[in-house]
């Protein structure tokens, strides 16, 4: 998916990978993609990182239980900073 795409090409183009998990029920992800993604000093530190969005709807689909559990995402939103190797 988003994900591995997102981790294949950053070891590719030796960069970071931010992992944006979230939910459409969640109002805080909502939030952060309206006023903090877009802010210029965030847009700015992201400059070198890949971002990837993990949409986590609910733990009763077996990919998204998954996702969850192999990130240890306790809630929405979670940001996960990964270096591919």
């Amino acid at each position: 998916g988003e994900i591995d795409a997102a981790l294949a090409l950053a070891k590719k183009e030796n960069k970071l990978v931010l992992l944006d998990f979230w939910a459409s029920w969640c109002k805080s992800c909502t939030a952060m993609d309206i006023r903090t993604f877009p802010d210029p000093r965030v847009q700015s530190a992201l400059k070198d990182t890949l971002v990837a969005k993990g949409q986590l709807e609910t733990t009763s689909d077996p990919a998204m239980a998954a996702l969850q559990k192999e990130f240890k995402v306790p809630g929405l939103p979670f940001f996960v900073l990964l270096k591919p190797e």
